[in-house]
């Protein structure tokens, strides 16, 4: 069995730091980069420190009043209204000429996926990952794009869906890991499995 590169070890350690500084240093959003995608760790050099540092404060202010909330609690559509509020915020999304209107997107080398798992290394209990194999584990295909409000039904379906299948106790971030191995090689859907349909990516 091949061993896992070290670089793929997820790099909590950030997390702390970035919460108490306010923002995320060139050196951390590289290494998350490589955790979630070592293909994109290129590009994320060509951005300006303080560029970074533009965003990623952005991105935790957005999201500090959600911190130490659990995604897998969310009882209610007010819950998941605002939580998709405060993602669409602190990601950003695509204007309608094709390049990012504001948040974490406006960074080079930072598209969804990796936005997601900047927000997961802050805080794994209200933010999942969001990548192909985990999202065709809940969609049952992989989308061409990305979206706030894929991003949201993905959680929300995590939070109850993959609570059922996986266990009631594992956080958003587990639910999302559990998602992810479904569906790459090697990988099972849980017995009783059901995906919901993908939702239009505006």
């Amino acid at each position: 069995m091949l061993e896992r590169p070290e670089y793929q070890n997820r790099p909590s350690w950030i997390a702390e730091e970035a919460w108490s500084r306010g923002y995320i240093e060139p050196f951390e959003l590289a290494r998350i980069a490589a955790w979630k995608s070592a293909r994109s760790v290129a590009a994320i050099t060509v951005n300006r420190p303080d560029e970074i540092e533009v965003w990623t404060r952005a991105a935790i202010s957005a999201i500090r009043p959600w911190r130490d909330r659990k995604a897998v609690a969310f009882a209610t559509d007010a819950d998941w209204a605002g939580w998709r509020k405060t993602a669409n915020l602190a990601i950003g999304w695509i204007g309608s000429q094709g390049a990012p209107s504001s948040g974490l997107l406006s960074l080079r080398g930072v598209g969804y996926p990796v936005a997601t798992a900047i927000l997961n290394i802050l805080d794994p209990n209200v933010w999942p990952v969001m990548d192909k194999w985990a999202a065709k584990t809940v969609f049952g295909i992989i989308p061409t794009r990305y979206s706030a409000a894929r991003y949201v039904a993905y959680a929300r379906h995590l939070a109850t869906e993959g609570a059922r299948c996986w266990g009631a106790g594992l956080s958003i971030h587990e639910l999302d890991v559990k998602a992810q191995s479904a569906s790459m090689k090697d990988g099972h859907l849980p017995p009783g499995w059901n995906c919901i349909e993908l939702p239009p990516a505006s």
